[in-house]
């Protein structure tokens, strides 16, 4: 047997030469969009070990996320979250045909860059690697980053290393406002309030799940939501007059504890897919989330001001998220398409 800590299938502890924590030692976990590991990241078996040449990742991973959980930037959930993402880092670059780091000072910039033309993963428990989706590479590579800084990896400061490939974005699904007013109005008053929080005020399905009565602000005269954005931080969002008419229903009588959403996080899902079914197109809580931002700048609403409303850490991140980078250049170029007119006739003789 390999040296390390042996884990049944139940995740119960047998036999250890070096205890880790609990966290660590979760047999199988999930990402973003499904993708499942263990915690050497790859494919889960009856019994498995951490090996001794992968020990320094899983306890450093370990060591970030609870220095930044005590610091406040995540809260529990949100480190455990990251270091799931973290240990899968040595599976995703094994599965793109890649040497395993041990070690922060392990990855390179060509480690990075191969990755990024074939961003793998794995989706099942029996699965071969599998492309992960634009958004699940874009997240685990930000986390990746920061972990590497932190350890003092030098290519964690090379900005144009990071940057995801412009072209992803673009095939992310997002819906214009005559598709959603169409889902508005053959949906029901569950599913509007849904609608309304995700494409007319940008929440994630957490922030809506979490959202209580207390947080929603009415007697002012410009109303506002208090919501729980990432790492737990309290923001105001502002509120407009739509998403003021699809909150009325959940928020008169109730108890300020209450939540708005009446029926817990799972379910948010279902009212979604309710709503794809009155268009006859899947639809995801991103991408009503993603038709928020992406129509305000059609519109022509500053990019920072939409930012700011996602709560991103940068306007390039939401023009990312948005996938208007790449639209906008082809729009551009584009321009030389159009009709021009015939030019003048030169003038003889002169």
């Amino acid at each position: 047997m390999a040296r390390g800590t042996l884990i049944s299938r139940a995740g119960a502890l047998t036999s250890s030469s070096r205890s880790l924590s609990l966290r660590t030692l979760t047999l199988v976990e999930f990402g973003s969009s499904g993708e499942s590991f263990n915690r050497n990241d790859c494919l889960p078996s009856s019994e498995d070990t951490v090996p001794e040449r992968e020990r320094w990742w899983a306890e450093a991973v370990e060591r970030y996320v609870e220095r930044k959980r005590l610091d406040g930037v995540w809260t529990r959930a949100g480190a455990a979250g990251a270091a799931r993402c973290l240990r899968a880092w040595p599976g995703r670059f094994a599965a793109a045909g890649l040497s395993r780091p041990t070690h922060a000072r392990d990855v390179t910039a060509g480690m990075v860059l191969a990755w990024k033309e074939r961003p793998m993963g794995f989706t099942r428990w029996d699965a071969d690697p599998q492309p992960l989706r634009p958004t699940t590479a874009f997240q685990a590579l930000w986390h990746l980053r920061n972990f590497l800084r932190d350890y003092h990896n030098p290519i964690a400061t090379k900005d144009g290393l990071w940057r995801g490939k412009p072209g992803d974005a673009i095939h992310r699904r997002w819906f214009d406002e005559p598709t959603i007013d169409r889902m508005y109005a053959g949906a029901t008053e569950r599913e509007r309030l849904v609608l309304a929080l995700g494409a007319w005020a940008g929440l994630r399905r957490r922030e809506i799940a979490s959202l209580t009565v207390g947080d929603v602000r009415l007697a002012l005269d410009k109303p506002l939501m208090n919501v729980t954005r990432k790492g737990g931080v309290k923001k105001d969002v502002p509120i407009s007059k739509a998403v003021l008419n699809a909150l009325r229903p959940f928020v008169f009588g109730k108890p300020p504890e209450a939540r708005v959403y009446p029926n817990g996080y799972a379910c948010i899902q279902r009212d979604v897919e309710a709503l794809g079914r009155i268009i006859g197109t899947p639809v995801s809580c991103h991408d009503l989330r993603r038709s928020f931002g992406r129509n305000l700048y059609k519109r022509g609403v500053d990019v920072n001001r939409i930012r700011a409303l996602y709560n991103h850490a940068t306007s390039e991140m939401t023009l990312y998220y948005i996938g208007e980078t790449l639209d906008g250049m082809r729009e551009a170029v584009e321009l030389f398409d159009l009709p021009r007119p015939p030019p003048e006739a030169p003038i003889l003789g002169v």
